[in-house]
């Protein structure tokens, strides 16, 4: 079992260094419009959020048939997700006029996509500048739906954020526990939960972005909040290892980042339902100095 603490009750800090953990923490670089304008200047941001972003708003119609449909998208640059707020979905291979939905007024072209239909755009800001504005293309599932545009002020109509994602999770016995299923379009993490007072099980895949809660049930029902589970592998059933209780009371559990275990190279979670530590992915080391200068200073 590898130590945590030296004998005068200091942590002990690993030889590997945080800027060599690159295999299993990758960071992510990620662009979100924040603001965008139809051609009479109509704000096009919806309330509606997405990749926990507020959308862009569109009204879209079929060319060959009228068909409409009142959709939101992503507003992360590169990304083609959508969500329909009414009308059926259009088929892969479908062309579709875009308008504005407050005013109807058809979005204006920019040139044509490599796929042989026109690209639309929408403006960043305000002064409806075209060297400040987002385009993307106006055939349903092109790779070229969602591209960013020069503009010329990026950080007033640009938001960007890094995000740290857990690329390798294994639990003390070394089975990995990273599953095919994606959260937050990374490959999550499985784990079998089982609430302590009922034994009821829970086969849950959570996020491996850091910091983030979200979590897709695949077997069993949701648990409450306030309830408190054991956590173990879905692979061998082993308890993950347990480092101390959270400040809520509840045990704080985590998984190793490579296969060595060591308790310093992992991320950490609370285990009980709805803590503000509750799947929030932090690492365990810093996890243990928290611990260290709440206890023993």
């Amino acid at each position: 079992m590898t130590k945590i603490f030296h004998k005068d009750g200091t942590l002990i800090i690993p030889d590997t260094k945080k800027e060599d953990w690159q295999t299993t923490i990758v960071k992510k670089h990620k662009t979100f419009v924040k603001a965008a304008y139809c051609p009479k200047g109509h704000n096009l941001m919806s309330d509606v959020k997405i990749d926990d972003h507020k959308g862009i708003h569109f009204l879209y119609r079929e060319k060959k048939t009228n068909r409409e449909a009142d959709i939101v998208i992503t507003a992360l640059v590169g990304d083609s997700t959508k969500v329909y707020l009414k009308g059926e979905p259009f088929d892969e291979g479908d062309i579709v006029a875009i308008y504005c939905p407050i005013c109807k007024t058809e979005l204006l072209p920019h040139g044509d996509c490599e796929c042989g239909t026109h690209d639309y755009m929408f403006f960043l800001d305000e002064k409806l500048a075209k060297d400040c504005a987002q385009t993307f293309c106006s055939r349903i599932g092109c790779v070229q739906a969602s591209k960013l545009h020069v503009a010329e002020d990026e950080d007033a109509v640009v938001h960007k954020e890094e995000k740290a994602v857990v690329t390798e999770a294994y639990c003390p016995n070394g089975h990995s526990l990273i599953s095919d299923i994606k959260i937050d379009h990374h490959k999550g993490i499985h784990l079998i939960c089982e609430e302590r007072e009922t034994n009821r099980e829970a086969e849950v895949v959570v996020t491996a972005t850091v910091g983030q809660t979200h979590k897709i049930i695949l077997k069993g029902e949701p648990f409450e909040e306030g309830q408190v589970v054991n956590v173990s592998c879905p692979t061998c059933r082993e308890k993950l290892p347990i480092l101390f209780d959270c400040e809520c009371g509840a045990p704080i559990y985590m998984f190793f980042l490579d296969k060595n275990k060591n308790y310093n190279y992992g991320q950490s979670f609370c285990s009980r339902m709805g803590c503000v530590k509750s799947s929030r992915l932090q690492l365990s080391e810093d996890m243990l100095r928290e611990f260290m200068e709440r206890h023993c200073t």
